[in-house]
Formats: C-alpha cells, structure tokens, sequence
C-alpha cells in the first residue's frame, strides 16, 4: 500500500494535532449510541475496529450538543452533558490503543432535526423554507410510505431563530468542544453541511433573514463564525478545531454554490480554524439527488471541488465521498 499511495500514507498534520497517515474516516451518523445518546460498547466496538484498520484520523459522526434537542437520530452520539464525558474517553482510549486519533463532529439538526419533531418541539430555523414538491414516494412502497405515517405523532412546528436562540446556540457548540477536550478527543470538526442548522443559515435557499444574520454572504456566516470563536475561546488556540462545509447544493435553486463555499472557506480560515472537511448536499426532495451529494454514488464525487477549495486556503482539506 506504501508503495501505491506514498503521500497518503505519509504522516499528516491538522494544527497541533499529528497524525500518522493522511487516511481519515469521515463523519457519518452511525445510530449505535445508547438511548440516553452516552456511548456504550456498540459505539465503542465501531470505532475501535476502524482504529484497528490502521487510519490516522477518525470523526465521530453527528455528536449532538443540545441532545435529544436537534437530534437527527434516535441513538445519536451526544455531548451536551457532562455525564456523556466518561463514554467518549472510553471511545478515545480504545481509538488511541491503535494509534489512531479521534475527534468529535458536534452538531445541530436544525430543520431536520427529527428528534424534535418526535418529542413535539419545534425545529429551530433560520427563516420559514420555501415550499417545495418531493418525489420522494415514487421510490417507495406503499408500505414503505404508509410506515411514515404516524397519526399520533404530534404536527411538525418550525419555530425562527431569535438572536436570543442564537446566542443560545453558539454557547452550546461551546460547551460541547470544551468537553471534547475533557474526554480526551484529539479534536473537533463543527459540522457546517448537510442542510443542517450552519447549513441552513449559509443556504441562501434557505435564509431569507433580514438582520444581521441574512442577505449577503457574510452576513450568512455570521452564525458559523460567532461559534468558530466560541468554540477557540472555549478550547483555546493549541487545540485542533475544524468545519465541514457544503462544497454545493446540488439540484437546489438558489443553493450554496462553489463560488460561495470559496468564499465561505476563506473566511473560516482566516477565522483561525485548522482545516476545512469539503462535502455538499442537495435539494432533499428530489430522491435521485441522495446519491449525488454528501451520500455520493459517482466515484470521488467531491474531489474537483475540494480541489477548488484548497487552491484558495493554506489550510489542510479532507476530501471525503467515494475516494
């Protein structure tokens, strides 16, 4: 393998964080935390055997900050308490056993934040989405269809962000790195793609504010870099922080663009963060577009564009999506 990919199996850097080869494990939502969202030995055992394949960095999928609220999964990582603490050390010894590091994706649902909807809280949002027509059921059963329906569920509400809710939240990604680094994750990755809250607010599809936090592009990610300080002030300079960004939204009108992301990566790194993580996502009504974002089908799907980001950063970038 040594001799097939000599620089990927080169030791690599993020900040202070060295890392033995450049092969990492991106951040995917594996659902096998217990129900309280602590980590027990289901969670454990997946990142254990992943550090045992030999790759120099992990990330910890969609480790919430605000669990159950803006939760995206019914056995999803958390990190919003201190009693979460003692699991993720347990998961970050067993990584570090192999020489691999490990750190925690910390994130927020925002308007997909299924949890919400299933406890009957609101999903916070930037501004009411836009109306959109899905073609979701025509890759369905009926079956499949019919189990999505639950008349005891309480009705979806969406409620908007206040700036009250803003600063709310900027303090719970806060909090979040700082235990990081008391459980002894080498790091964190601010989850900024995937539709999620950050997302959403940097989507000019889906921000349609009118303060400070809406319009132009810098004003789009205002949010992402109020939590880029928080998070340093929290952990301070020597601790490896980083963002995932959507790269594009594909299929979306008025989405992300690159031409945004670009922008977009520039500031985030000029605000001091130690790489950016390049996926995208998609207009999430349009069934075929699933394969064609951050779940990609083509082969190295993000790769031009994470090119395109990195020509306009000196930061390190980890390309994910079928390498």
């Amino acid at each position: 393998m040594a001799n097939s990919f000599p620089f990927l199996t080169q030791p690599g850097r993020i900040g202070s964080l060295e890392l033995k080869n450049r092969m990492a494990v991106a951040a995917m939502g594996a659902n096998l935390a217990e129900p309280d969202g602590s980590c027990g030995e289901r969670i454990l055992a997946y990142h254990e055997r992943q550090a045992e394949g030999g790759v120099g960095l992990i990330v910890m999928g969609a480790t919430g900050i605000a669990f159950p609220a803006g939760g995206v999964q019914p056995r999803q990582v958390a990190i919003s308490e201190d009693r979460h603490i003692p699991g993720l050390q347990a998961v970050a010894k067993a990584c570090h056993n192999f020489g691999a590091k490990i750190a925690a994706q910390i994130h927020f649902g925002g308007i997909v934040a299924q949890q919400d909807y299933a406890d009957g809280r609101a999903a916070l949002v930037p501004s009411y989405p836009p109306r959109g027509q899905s073609d979701l059921g025509s890759y369905m059963l009926p079956e499949e269809i019919a189990a999505f329906h639950n008349p005891d569920a309480p009705a979806p509400q969406l409620q908007v962000m206040t700036e009250e809710d803003i600063a709310a939240l900027v303090q719970k990604f806060r909090e979040a790195a700082v235990r990081a680094r008391e459980a002894g994750l080498d790091g964190v990755e601010i989850h900024g793609g995937h539709g999620y809250i950050i997302s959403e607010f940097l989507s000019p599809a889906m921000n349609h504010r009118e303060d400070a936090y809406g319009g132009s592009l810098e004003n789009r990610a205002r949010l992402l870099l109020e939590i880029i300080a928080a998070v340093r002030d929290g952990v301070g300079r020597d601790y490896p922080v980083w963002v995932k960004l959507d790269s594009q939204e594909f299929g979306r009108r008025e989405g992300i663009t690159l031409e945004d992301a670009r922008a977009t990566a520039k500031l985030v790194a000029k605000a001091g963060v130690d790489a950016i993580a390049v996926s995208g996502y998609h207009d999430a009504n349009v069934g075929a577009l699933h394969a064609e974002s951050n779940i990609p089908h083509p082969v190295e799907h993000m790769v031009a564009n994470a090119m395109a980001i990195k020509a306009d950063v000196a930061v390190p970038i980890i390309a994910a999506g079928r390498i």
